[in-house]
């Protein structure tokens, strides 16, 4: 008789602090590509597409664990840290879009992303009724528009990755990318999670796709 025991060793999960670290090593090629390991990291990818206007082709960048970035446990919904996706597109009322664009490669290397939150203005805690969506975009606001963990895929693939507990509201939203170009390759992706949405065309995966989607679940 073979017995075997697995003992579980438990330690508190590190949630994203609301910062971003532009900051991670690798040189960005397929044979040492930027190694991203914590939640500030992510969002420093974030940030430097957002704001630098970095679009990463013909980069790799490749997560090295598993990524938690809103705390649900804490009752205070003020509390939890808003995402902005990677490569956004944010619209204003008769204005240009200020874009962003990932035509890189991003590899989940099979790890998981936990609790991604955009929620403004929903009541998370109160039973969801969809007959009764009220998305405030008043003085044609439209920053509650088009997130997702990515905005703008060109070109650029994502694969091997897991959403796990999203938590998603606004128009027009989806869950893994916004907008997928002609030439992107989504493969081998899997979300889960719960989307409040005013367009017909939100989507747990893609929001508009003109690309590749291949062995991916939502």
């Amino acid at each position: 008789l073979l017995l075997l025991i697995s003992t579980l060793t438990t330690q508190a999960q590190t949630y994203w602090d609301g910062t971003a670290d532009k900051n991670f090593p690798g040189e960005g090629t397929e044979a040492n590509p930027y190694l991203i390991s914590t939640p500030e990291q992510l969002a420093g990818l974030a940030v430097r597409t957002n704001v630098d206007k970095e679009d990463f082709a013909g980069k790799y960048v490749k997560l090295t664990a598993d990524i938690y970035l809103t705390d649900f446990s804490n009752p205070d919904q003020d509390s939890w840290k808003e995402w902005e996706p990677i490569a956004h597109s944010l619209m204003q009322w008769g204005e240009d879009v200020d874009y962003g664009y990932f035509r890189g490669h991003f590899d989940g290397a099979g790890h998981t992303i936990y609790n991604m939150y955009y929620g403004k203005g929903m009541n998370w805690a109160a039973d969801f009724d969809p007959d009764d969506l009220d998305i405030d975009i008043g003085d044609y606001d439209f920053s509650v528009m088009n997130k997702a963990l990515f905005g703008n895929l060109d070109g650029g693939a994502i694969e091997n990755l897991t959403l796990r507990n999203a938590k998603m509201s606004g128009v027009s939203q989806a869950l893994l990318v916004h907008s997928a170009a002609e030439g992107s390759v989504i493969r081998n992706c899997h979300v889960q999670g719960e989307l409040r949405a005013t367009s017909s065309s939100s989507s747990g995966l893609v929001h508009y796709n003109d690309g590749l989607i291949e062995n991916c679940s939502a």
